[in-house]
């Protein structure tokens, strides 16, 4: 026997109330949102494209101390920035040089953090030690991405920049010890005609000049050649004792293609002295 239909109670009535309920509420919501749109009478129309007053940004490097390099040639031997180099890497550059009046070796390598000098030979040549490890002379140091013997200290008159790779990239480079590798850029022959003269005095009878020449040789720029040379005498602290050092850069630059060069250099370098009393290193000449 089927049970008894029970009939259930219409609601369309209440239905419809709700549905009006709502119109009305989003009629009331328009109509409060339009007032507030509405701009009060008197007021001025908005304009509907706004405009800014010129802004004029001047700067000047002059007198600026001298801002980081951007590129190092031996942290990634493709000319990388640094910032894109996932390497440890400190580029002392020719105009830091200049502002500090930089002289010898020790006085450059020391706005490289990690890098400490542990003994200086008359004046010849330095030692240092990479994030506490000794740099050997023999396969510690490049000269344009080139290993070279330091037995004595480059010619900063020829150098224009010193990039300092830290830590076991420099392991890179082939047999090295793992604290890490500096490398000496020497100048290039420049398009830009320039000629440069400089003469300095300092303590402990110490003397020393230097030029520069650089510029095109051709009409168009594409043939180049630099020249510099300096030489220095005095400076050590030791009575009987006068080092001598002089020496002399040429290079020559050929720009067979926007993409191609080809440059030849040489470089001589003297050093006349001994070795400070008590010391058992041999005289480097």
């Amino acid at each position: 026997m089927k049970p008894p239909l029970v009939p259930r109670p219409r609601r369309t009535a209440v239905a419809l109330a709700a549905q009006a309920a709502q119109a009305a509420l989003w009629l009331l919501c328009g109509s409060a949102i339009a007032q507030t749109a509405e701009a009060p009478p008197g007021a001025p129309a908005a304009s509907a494209t706004p405009t800014l007053r010129q802004v004029d940004v001047v700067d000047s490097t002059a007198g600026a101390a001298a801002t980081p390099a951007r590129r190092a040639q031996s942290s990634s031997r493709l000319g990388l920035p640094v910032l894109e180099t996932p390497r440890a890497v400190s580029v002392i550059d020719s105009a830091l040089l200049e502002q500090q009046l930089a002289t010898t070796e020790r006085d450059v390598l020391r706005n490289a953090a990690g890098v400490s000098s542990r003994s200086e030979y008359a004046g010849s040549y330095s030692q240092f030690a990479i994030r506490g490890l000794w740099a050997n002379n023999t396969y510690n140091y490049l000269r344009d991405g080139a290993k070279f013997v330091h037995l004595l200290d480059p010619p900063l008159f020829n150098i224009e920049r010193v990039e300092v790779i830290k830590g076991p990239a420099a392991l890179e480079f082939g047999q090295v010890a793992p604290g890490g590798l500096v490398n000496y850029v020497s100048k290039r022959p420049q398009a830009d005609p320039l000629r440069s003269v400089k003469i300095g005095a300092g303590s402990h009878g110490w003397r020393n000049a230097e030029f520069d020449l650089t510029g095109p040789l051709n009409a168009d720029g594409t043939l180049r050649y630099r020249l510099d040379g300096g030489a220095s005498r005095g400076g050590s602290f030791v009575d009987g004792n006068t080092p001598r050092k002089q020496g002399l850069a040429g290079s020559l630059e050929w720009q067979l293609t926007p993409d191609t060069r080809w440059r030849a250099q040489a470089e001589y370098q003297s050093l006349e002295g001994v070795s400070t009393v008590g010391l058992a290193v041999p005289d480097p000449q």
